[in-house]
C-alpha cells in the first residue's frame, strides 16, 4: 500500500494549520494481521477501515496513509479539546468496528494517538506529537487511545534529543560496548561477559532511552552491528574459553542478514561461535512466529548458543520455552529481588531444578547482595550476574579462569 493523502472532498489543502486543527494517527498492526490472517485479508481489513473513516469524517477533513500500518486523519474547525476528543473517539470506534467486521477480535489491534495544533505548529509537528501519544498506548495496561497534552511536550523534546544523539552516535560509530561479568557461582571465577551498548559522555541518554529510540527509528540493526563487532574485537584477546553474551532485539531477529552478519563478525575476530551467546527475550519466543523460528534454527545450526533473557518477567512456562534449542536461561532480576519470600523461593528452586533436568544452564541476573548469591548457590544455580560482582565497564576485569565457561 503506497503512501497517499486525500481529503474527504477529494481535494488537497495547502493552507497552514491553526489552533482549530487536530491530527489523529491510527495504528493498524498490519504485520500482526498479515501473520495471523494472510496478506489478502489484512489488505481487505485496511481498506475497510479507510472506508469507515471516510464515512464519519467531514468534508473538510483529510485522511492519509502513512506507510502500510498507519493512517493519519487531519481535522479542521475543532473549536476545543472536548470537540477534539469526541471526534477522535468517533474515529477510533469506526476503525475498531470495521476491523471486527472483517475478522472478530481484530479491533483489539487498533491504537490511536491524537494532538491539537498549537500556535505556530504545522500539521507535521502535530502529527509527530500524535505519533508520540500513539506509542504510549502500546504499553501494558494503557488505553488504546491517547491525546498528546501540554505536559507531553517536555517528554517529546527529550525524545527528540535522544533520537538525535543516538542517530549521531550510530553514524559516527561512537557507541561502545561495556562488559558486565558473569560469574561461576561454584568457583567465584569469571565465566564470561555480557556486552551492553553505551553512549559516551556524562549527559548521555541511558540504554533504557536510546535503545527504544533506535528501534523507533529503524536503526536497531545498525546499533547492534556496531556493538557486536566492537565486542567481538575486544573478546578476540580474551582466553579462548571465555563466553561473550550479546543481546538480540526482537525487531532485528527476523532480519535475513542477521546470521551472516554475526557469523562474519565472529570469523573476522577468530571467535568460536560456541563461545558466543545470543540473548533473546522470553516474549520474543512466546510469539512463535515462523520467521523467528527459522532464524533461531539457523543461528543454532551455525553453532551460536541461545539464551532466554528476562525469564520470569513474562507469563510463559519453562516447559513451553524448552521446545526451542535453548542452552541458557537467565532469571530476571524481578525474581532475584523476591528472594526470601517463601512462595517466590519455591518458584525459583523449581525453575532451577527443571532447567537442570532439561540440560539448561541458569544465570541469575541482578544479584546485589551476598545473601542472594548464597541462596542461589544453595539451590544449584550455576551462574550469577549483577552489581555484587561489578558494574558494566569498558575494560572488563578478569579474576580466575579455571572454569570451563558457561
Amino acid at each position: 500500500m503506497s503512501s497517499s493523502s486525500t481529503s474527504v472532498s477529494g481535494n488537497h489543502r495547502s493552507k497552514p494549520a491553526t489552533a482549530h486543527h487536530s491530527v489523529y494517527v491510527i495504528s493498524v498492526a498490519m504485520d500482526d494481521l498479515v501473520e495471523r490472517l494472510g496478506s489478502e485479508i489484512a489488505d481487505l481489513l485496511h481498506d475497510q477501515i479507510v472506508k469507515s473513516l471516510y464515512a464519519v469524517c467531514r468534508e473538510e477533513d483529510t485522511i492519509s496513509t502513512i506507510g502500510g500500518s498507519f493512517l493519519s486523519v487531519s481535522l479542521e474547525n475543532v473549536v476545543d479539546d472536548d470537540m477534539a476528543e469526541r471526534l477522535g473517539f468517533r474515529l477510533y470506534r469506526a476503525a475498531a468496528i470495521a476491523a471486527d467486521t472483517v475478522t472478530p477480535g481484530a479491533g483489539e489491534l487498533i491504537r490511536m494517538g491524537g494532538a491539537r495544533c498549537q500556535a505556530g505548529e504545522s500539521v507535521g509537528e502535530a502529527r509527530r506529537h500524535a505519533t508520540s501519544a500513539l506509542r504510549t498506548t502500546a504499553r501494558p495496561g494503557n488505553a488504546p487511545v491517547r491525546t498528546f497534552v501540554a505536559a507531553d511536550r517536555d517528554l517529546r523534546r527529550r525524545e527528540l534529543f535522544v533520537e538525535s544523539t543516538v542517530r549521531d552516535a550510530i553514524r559516527s560509530g561512537s557507541i561502545v560496548p561495556h562488559f558486565q561479568a558473569i560469574i561461576d557461582l561454584a568457583t567465584d571465577s569469571v565465566a564470561g561477559f555480557e556486552a551492553l551498548a553505551r553512549l559516551a559522555g556524562p549527559d548521555a541518554p541511558s540504554p533504557g532511552e536510546f535503545i527504544p529510540a533506535a528501534e523507533r527509528m529503524g536503526m536497531i540493526e545498525q546499533l547492534s552491528a556496531l556493538v557486536s563487532q566492537k565486542a567481538f574485537e575486544t573478546a578476540a584477546d580474551w582466553p579462548r574459553h571465555t563466553r561473550i553474551n550479546i543481546n538480540i532485539s526482537a525487531l532485528e531477529l527476523p532480519d535475513p542478514r542477521l546470521v551472516d552478519r554475526l557469523l562474519s563478525a565472529a570469523e573476522r575476530n577468530r571467535l568460536d561461535t560456541s563461545n558466543i551467546v545470543l540473548e533473546i527475550t522470553e516474549s520474543t519466543l512466546v510469539d512463535r512466529s515462523p520467521v523467528v523460528a527459522r532464524q533461531i534454527d539457523a543461528l543454532h545450526a551455525t553453532g551460536f548458543r541461545l539464551a532466554i533473557d528476562d525469564y520470569g518477567a513474562g507469563r510463559s512456562s519453562l516447559r513451553d520455552l524448552a521446545e526451542w534449542p535453548i542452552s541458557i536461561l537467565k532469571l530476571d532480576q524481578i525474581l532475584i529481588n523476591d528472594i526470601g519470600d517463601r512462595k517466590a523461593d519455591t518458584i525459583m528452586r523449581s525453575s532451577i531444578d527443571l532447567a537442570a533436568d532439561l540440560g539448561i544452564a541458569v544465570i541469575a541476573e541482578g544479584i546485589e547482595t551476598a545473601q542472594q548469591a548464597d541462596a542461589l548457590k544453595e539451590w544449584g544455580c550455576g551462574y550469577g550476574q549483577g552489581f555484587l560482582y561489578g558494574h558494566p565497564t569498558a575494560h572488563p576485569q578478569f579474576r580466575l579462569f579455571d572454569g570451563a565457561g558457561i
